[in-house]
């Protein structure tokens, strides 16, 4: 309701603000089992729409220390985790935790991101079987790029598990 406050009188409010209370989340992050440490990872979550009817998201950059743990203090929400890889020869790849973490108003979350990667190799050759040298590969309909492929038409990158169609990109690209 509404509050009167009369000169010389003392009124007695009792707020209910524990929605403006943010969460922990207590991460351990993983590579095939090995802590993750001294990386730059980011946490993201949607926060709105945007006009086009896509979500909105907050991205936020967290460091894991020595044994791949990062401690968060923020708004509640469900947040993913993603690793940008080091760029290496035009290379972009960002690697995507599977699960969510949910952190919640005034608690302590606990959670393990667990990545699960291996090196995906391959040699682009022409038509004639020779190497192509500075070719662009990019991961499916993601904005993964592997490395620019070198003189005997190779390139690698460490990707998450899964199945993928790689597609040549033009040259500049």
């Amino acid at each position: 309701g509404d509050l009167v406050l009369v000169d010389g009188e003392t009124r007695e409010l009792e707020l209910d603000l524990r929605h403006l209370l943010p969460g922990t989340l207590e991460a351990l992050v993983t590579t095939n089992g090995v802590p993750l440490a001294k990386r730059r990872v980011w946490l993201e979550s949607p926060i709105g729409m945007l006009p086009d009817g896509r979500l909105h998201m907050e991205s936020v950059g967290c460091e894991t220390d020595d044994q791949g743990r990062f401690v968060f203090l923020g708004r509640p929400a469900t947040y993913d985790l993603k690793v940008p890889s080091p760029r290496e020869r035009g290379s972009q790849i960002v690697l995507r935790a599977p699960g969510k973490a949910m952190v919640l108003r005034g608690d302590v979350t606990r959670h393990t991101f667990a990545l699960h990667v291996g090196t995906l190799k391959v040699r682009l050759l022409d038509r004639h079987g020779q190497p192509v040298t500075g070719a662009s590969l990019r991961l499916g309909a993601t904005d993964n790029t592997l490395p620019l492929t070198v003189e005997d038409g190779s390139t690698s990158a460490e990707v998450a598990a899964g199945t993928f169609t790689l597609r040549i990109l033009p040259k500049g690209l």
